[in-house]
């Protein structure tokens, strides 16, 4: 196993742990259809012999269960499948994964399927993240967004947890979610798109199939509301392979969450801008288009002032292009000048 692949071995271990939360399932629309308390659970498992020479290969096997906490889906990842599933790390145990999209534009039946893991730490309290699986059919078509909000340990640790009281309700409101059917916060779900406003300035990494690199990155997000329903106007410089300029803006579709991305190659198609509540904000294609780029994004306001973003981009021929994950700062907004004159 290379040098990369260990390491992206250990970035996979670390993230081992049980996890309590909510599972939600939203269709294309960001209509949510399904919620339930759930347990994400990752551990090693048992190594399995590949050869007659005795070569043996550990892996993790990831659990989830639904209330009432059955199994419902198991799956396992060994260590040299890892690089092969295109799975990539980043500091504070952020993940991305997600195959090419050759078996998928042929018609197989088998859906595409991209997975983002982000977990940030709150005033060193909790260590919260949200696993965001977003689905497409056979025909490319935007099928559902699978989203599990999670906090580490078994009920029984929140209640002993060194959050005050208030911070603890505020928490389990917009992750947990308890099983007497409160909504998600809905202040949370509506300041999303106006936190999202104004300039961010920060730092990202970026990791190609070939190699890693950091860059700078300035965004410029402005917040439109019209009859339509609303929209996060953005432009972005940031230097990986080059200088990489691209725009989003309000659609002129009927759908209410529709918006425009401008493609590499001059094109423009249409991205679903979806407000999962507690700050976390997703962007990805209705459709994925053919022979043009694309990517998938997550965003995490971790508070007002700060975000973090998760991003999976695709070259035109379908392939796996390059993964990023930066961190931004929300920048003042500048002061306008004041002019007088005399009477």
């Amino acid at each position: 196993m290379s040098s990369a692949g260990e390491n992206l071995w250990t970035s996979c271990v670390s993230t081992l742990g049980t996890y309590q939360g909510n599972r939600s399932r939203y269709n294309a629309l960001g209509v949510l259809e399904e919620r339930k308390r759930c347990t994400l659970k990752s551990q090693l498992c048992s190594p399995v012999t590949i050869d007659t020479k005795g070569t043996t290969l550990n892996g993790v096997e990831t659990t989830l269960s639904e209330e009432p906490f059955q199994i419902e889906e198991k799956r396992v990842v060994y260590e040299d499948e890892i690089e092969a599933l295109g799975y990539v790390y980043f500091e504070q145990g952020a993940a991305v994964s997600g195959g090419p999209l050759q078996t998928h534009i042929m018609g197989d039946p088998v859906r595409f399927k991209v997975e983002h893991t982000i977990r940030v730490l709150n005033n060193s309290l909790f260590l919260c993240g949200a696993r965001v699986i977003v689905g497409y059919d056979s025909e490319g078509q935007l099928h559902e967004v699978d989203v599990v909000r999670y906090i580490p340990g078994d009920s029984d640790d929140l209640a002993n947890s060194r959050a005050p009281a208030s911070k603890k309700l505020s928490l389990l409101s917009d992750i947990l979610v308890e099983a007497v059917g409160y909504q998600e916060s809905f202040a949370a779900f509506c300041a999303t798109p106006k936190l999202q406003s104004g300039r961010w300035i920060g730092e990202g990494a970026a990791i190609f199939p070939e190699k890693k690199g950091t860059y700078a990155v300035k965004s410029s997000c402005k917040f439109v509301a019209d009859v339509s329903g609303f929209a996060i106007v953005m432009s972005e410089k940031s230097e990986t392979q080059g200088e990489i300029t691209f725009g989003l803006h309000l659609g002129k579709k009927d759908s209410e969450h529709a918006i425009g991305f401008q493609s590499a190659q001059g094109r423009t198609h249409e991205v679903r801008m979806l407000l999962l509540g507690g700050g976390i904000c997703l962007l990805c294609p209705t459709r994925i288009p053919e022979k043009e780029s694309f990517f998938i994004e997550v965003s995490w306001l971790t508070d007002q002032f700060h975000r973090k973003r998760l991003i999976r981009y695709y070259d035109e021929s379908g392939r796996w292009s390059h993964s990023s994950f930066t961190n931004e700062t929300k920048q003042p907004p500048k002061q306008k000048k004041l002019t007088f004159t005399s009477i």
